[in-house]
């Protein structure tokens, strides 16, 4: 949550390293994973539809790391 964007192009792969993210409470396991993207005018918490953009993926929690080797395809949300 509020991972700062920084510098971005849309259709570009943008790596972040280190993110904080809280754990806390979370058992190891399999989970899916989801990144919003909160544009000017969009909802917070609830992305809205078609203004807001969401990528989905499964991943597997064995660490207090989190490493996501495949990066996430944004689509524009539409609910």
């Amino acid at each position: 949550m509020d991972v700062p964007l920084g510098n971005y192009t849309f259709g570009e792969v943008t790596e972040y390293r280190n993110a904080d993210i809280n754990l806390l409470g979370v058992d190891y396991g399999d989970y899916a994973m989801a990144v919003n993207i909160y544009v000017a005018g969009g909802n917070y918490p609830i992305p809205t539809s078609g203004k807001d953009y969401m990528g989905l993926q499964n991943i597997t929690i064995n660490s207090n790391t989190i490493a996501v080797e495949t990066p996430f395809e944004l689509e524009i949300l539409v609910y």
